[in-house]
């Protein structure tokens, strides 16, 4: 575009002929060049939005796509983002709260003006706020998560989409759930119901978006701790509830003995025709 602009400034260009063009394209040393660079990157040319980017999924999500040759965009509240990849020309941070529609609309046009589109969107930010039970939890902190954790990722969707339907082969979205919604904990009510929410939005965004060619995908992690969301007051009354090594040891000796005394253990000592064999009559 900055050869176009100074030509234009200089008078105006015009291109070469079609059977120039055809012999600069397929001049045998271009062509050897081309042989000798091997293959590109399989992400080469395609551009990824990571929000969330400053720690745990996030962060490893922009360095996997910057390894793929994808240009990244990573979005963060944390203001240590904007100078994270400032060295690598194929990335720029953004601090931003995603709940700020408007700020986000910006990211998106400084994501086309640099890198020239949007291939590829991970909805990864979200909140995770200290335990509470459903007969003490706050409509302020329900409405807060809900509005990180469902209405910002709804607003980006909706303002990618556009960008997402030009790509040229095809968008693509990342839900980061949480095993919170297959399997929820008392105490986080407002956490794991904004993921099941978020989760429907995808699959919803999966159904109609599928004729704009962009692919919508959810995945569900547990136990990543490299990630702001366990603050203080998140661990700290989690502590009552885990185990101590000493109490551990016991379970497992009597994890131990109780599973010798069931009849599934036996088959551990057959052969594979006859664990195949008890599990036909198990069926019949």
């Amino acid at each position: 575009m900055d050869i176009l602009e100074t030509a234009d400034a200089l008078g105006g260009w015009v291109a070469l002929p079609a059977p120039q063009l055809f012999d600069v394209e397929y001049w045998d040393l271009e062509q050897a060049k081309l042989r000798r660079a091997g293959q590109p990157p399989v992400l080469a040319g395609e551009v990824a939005l990571v929000t969330g980017a400053a720690s745990g999924i996030g962060k490893a999500c922009v360095e996997a796509l910057l390894k793929r040759g994808a240009a990244v965009v990573g979005v963060d509240l944390q203001p240590l983002v904007d100078g994270r990849w400032s060295s690598d020309p194929a990335c720029f941070g953004a601090q931003c709260d995603i709940t700020d529609e408007a700020a986000m609309r910006d990211v998106l046009a400084r994501a086309v003006a640099r890198f020239g589109g949007l291939d590829m969107l991970v909805l990864n930010a979200g909140i995770f706020p200290k335990s509470a039970r459903i007969d003490a939890l706050s409509t302020e902190l329900w409405q807060k998560v809900m509005r990180v954790n469902v209405d910002a990722n709804m607003a980006l969707m909706r303002d990618a989409h556009p960008l997402l339907a030009r790509s040229p082969k095809g968008g693509r979205v990342v839900v980061i759930g949480s095993k919170n919604v297959p399997a929820p904990g008392p105490g986080a009510a407002a956490y794991s119901a904004s993921k099941a929410a978020l989760t429907q939005l995808a699959r919803i965004a999966a159904l109609e978006w599928g004729s704009d060619r962009i692919r919508v995908n959810v995945i569900h992690p547990n136990a990543v701790f490299d990630t702001g969301l366990w603050t203080e007051d998140v661990l700290t009354p989690c502590q009552s509830h885990w185990v101590k090594p000493a109490a551990m040891s016991s379970i497992s000796i009597s994890f131990r003995k109780t599973w010798r005394r069931t009849k599934p253990v036996s088959w551990v000592r057959r052969s594979p025709s006859r664990v195949r064999s008890s599990i036909r009559k198990s069926r019949r």
